[in-house]
């Protein structure tokens, strides 16, 4: 089984996001049995959901669209001038986080 997750990168952002996934159908094209294959993705419109189709060659494939919303998720910005300190916080609330650093140029 061939399984591709983003699928969304072989199609519209697939130069700008991640290159190499363009690769992706040509690869499966090389295998000699052609495996069973599954994209997912979270972020596809129904032209690029039509398109990754397309470009794996899936046939018949089951589409499954819960829509976007995600109440699990919580998304918050916070700017902070200690960073480590932050992090300790976080890792004593049993929460997860992401950190996205600035960096001086």
């Amino acid at each position: 089984m061939v399984t591709i997750d983003e699928a969304h990168c072989i199609s519209q952002w697939r130069l700008d996001f991640r290159p190499y996934y363009k690769e992706i159908p040509e690869f499966i094209k090389t295998l000699s049995n052609r495996p069973i294959a599954s994209a997912y993705t979270a972020t596809a419109t129904k032209e690029v959901v039509e398109e990754i189709i397309k470009l794996i060659e899936l046939q018949n494939p089951v589409k499954s669209i819960i829509g976007f919303d995600r109440p699990n998720l919580f998304y918050q910005v916070v700017k902070t001038s200690d960073q480590y300190s932050y992090r300790i916080m976080i890792r004593g609330s049993n929460r997860s986080a992401i950190f996205y650093e600035k960096r001086k140029r």
